[in-house]
């Protein structure tokens, strides 16, 4: 029972693998598909077909074209004209568009000496209070005395300086598709 569960799984596993491997590559091939489908030319004489059967009444007002008759596209297209602008009571009234507005400068009282400012009382020397903190001196205990708290059974330590190789210049590092925004 255990085998099959097993080998149910890792075939889905791989299946799912597999489906995603395929899809990220439809994906990666399919980034022209959309362009290739709208420059198709019998697409464009579907959908030109269906609009024309929609509207048959009006047929004659449209010109036919292929995707490759660039010609009988430029006749489609017409120059609007579009109407002279009016200028409206609105626009001129300046109550509509209120822009003016004053910047006051801020005015700042001048400094006054006040009495406690030179009175010596409030900055006399006594009033500073430093006390020095005086530590106790650190007694040698008996545990740290005991080697074997502090035994290390590698005493030999090697220094090794890390061998500096010489720099290569690799053909990636020149390549200028590399380095391409």
């Amino acid at each position: 029972m255990k085998t099959t569960n097993n080998v149910q799984k890792v075939v889905l596993k791989s299946l799912a693998v597999i489906v995603s491997s395929v899809l990220i590559s439809f994906t990666v091939s399919a980034q022209g598909f959309w362009e290739s489908i709208l420059e198709n030319n019998t697409f464009n004489e579907i959908a030109l077909a269906m609009v024309e059967s929609n509207s048959e009444a009006e047929s004659n007002l449209y010109v036919s074209y292929s995707s490759s008759e660039a010609i009988n596209f430029e006749l489609l297209l017409e120059a609007e004209v579009e109407e002279l602008l009016e200028l409206e009571d609105w626009m001129t009234n300046e109550a509509n568009f209120l822009t003016s507005y004053s910047i006051e400068e801020a005015i700042e009282t001048p400094m006054e000496l006040e009495d406690w400012m030179t009175d010596e009382t409030y900055f006399s020397e006594s009033s500073l209070s430093l006390e020095v903190v005086v530590e106790e001196a650190l007694e040698i205990e008996n545990w740290m005395l005991d080697t074997e708290n502090f035994s290390v059974e590698n005493t030999s330590f090697e220094h090794t300086t890390a061998k500096e190789y010489e720099l290569e210049l690799e053909p990636w590092m020149t390549n200028s598709k590399v380095w391409e925004n």
